[in-house]
């Protein structure tokens, strides 16, 4: 990903680099904007100050002009006419400050940037476990003639994170549909702890009962809950109007945030999560990054969202090559050792022709001193064609 579009406010913005790119320079301009209107704002207090001052001096200016005093004193200095002339002076200082901050305003007004949105997920695993709450042994699963994988052995400990990745079509479908006891083992075995509760997320938010509205679909025992229905519909952007409404008539947002609605009501042990940022805008994301960040329970997660797998997932189960192969450790450490261990092996491959071309070209010269047909001449020659066809495979 080298760019992210932003649709905000009826207004499209186009940030370079990825999504941590993005975060950065978004969170760069707010803490700008705040700076900016801040610094406006305290111009804006210094001026309105001076224009208070200079009203208390005008009032002050104006009463003094219209005191009578004897003649004596009316005559001593022009008092009165100096009164009046002080006071207008004032009057048009004050004029110019309101001129001044108005020009300021419709310049260069800064108005105050808003914050994003919060929103408020909120997963509990209360339940306490055996360490392992999964165990494969010499699974295998084959439709036909083709096997989606074979001879896989690994385990998953409670409290894990789990990322499970795999071309499409490598059978990381089909292995949560195990997990769910919905689709069954062509060899081997694979043990669930019987009071593991399992939830799960599906891309298809089809599955949902198009007639019930969002409450009658969370079957709510008392008030209590509902009131917390509420309030988490709420901070998911959900109005009360849509409450209301069938789920057929909702969009696929509002059908994914209403799934995540009721596994956040309910205690499970492992989330298996597919896709679940499909469908969501980025305040709804990003909370429910930090909120799986401090889930209690296992974590089975299927996602393209690479972000979203380096910032949660600290082990992998991995579909390649006809197995499903455990790795104790995070996306971004493995794709660098498994990057770091190509480039060795290219550069072991380069070596390893450098040493066969040396060799070749060793025997073309000994072999251009003999006579054909002879048993040095063939021997050589039957050497000269194994490394040759030795550099032909690599």
């Amino acid at each position: 990903m080298t760019k992210v579009f932003e649709l905000e406010e009826g207004r499209l913005k186009v940030y370079e680099g990825n999504y941590t790119a993005y975060r950065d320079e978004k969170h760069r301009q707010y803490e700008q904007k705040k700076r900016d209107y801040e610094k406006q704002q305290r111009k804006v207090g210094m001026i309105e100050k001076q224009i208070s001052t200079f009203k208390n001096w005008s009032e002050k200016a104006h009463r003094q002009a219209g005191k009578g005093g004897s003649n004596a004193e009316n005559r001593q200095m022009g008092l009165r006419e100096f009164e009046r002339a002080k006071a207008k002076k004032k009057d048009n200082q004050i004029k110019s400050k309101l001129k001044r901050l108005n020009l300021e305003l419709s310049k260069h007004e800064v108005t105050k940037p808003k914050k994003e949105k919060s929103v408020s997920f909120h997963f509990e695993s209360i339940h306490k476990r055996g360490n392992r709450i999964l165990d494969a042994k010499g699974i295998m699963k084959q439709f036909g003639d083709r096997v989606l994988f074979e001879k896989s052995h690994f385990y998953v400990k409670h409290g894990e994170r789990i990322g499970l990745l795999g071309s499409n079509g490598a059978g990381k479908t089909t292995f949560i549909k195990m997990l769910l006891n919905e689709e069954t083992l062509t060899k081997g075995s694979l043990w669930i702890s019987e009071s593991t509760k399992i939830a799960y997320l599906s891309q298809d938010v089809s599955d949902l009962p198009g007639e019930k509205t969002p409450l009658e679909y969370l079957d709510l025992e008392d008030r209590q809950q509902e009131t917390n229905a509420r309030t988490i519909f709420a901070n998911m952007g959900i109005q009360n109007e849509i409450l209301q409404k069938p789920i057929s008539q909702l969009s696929l947002g509002e059908r994914t945030r209403i799934k995540l609605i009721h596994m956040i009501l309910k205690e499970y042990d492992v989330l298996i999560l597919d896709e679940p940022t499909n469908h969501l805008d980025l305040p709804s994301r990003e909370e429910l990054e930090r909120t799986l960040s401090s889930y209690t329970g296992t974590l089975i997660i299927v996602s393209h969202d690479r972000y979203l797998i380096e910032k949660l997932c600290t082990k992998l189960l991995i579909i390649e090559k006809s197995k499903i192969q455990q790795i104790e450790m995070g996306l971004k450490e493995y794709e660098e050792r498994r990057m770091n261990k190509e480039k060795q092996e290219d550069q072991n491959v380069l070596e390893e022709i450098a040493i066969i071309e040396t060799k070749i070209t060793e025997l073309l010269g000994k072999i251009s001193y003999l006579t054909a047909g002879t048993v040095e001449y063939d021997q050589i020659d039957k050497e000269l064609l194994i490394y040759m066809e030795k550099k032909r495979k690599l």
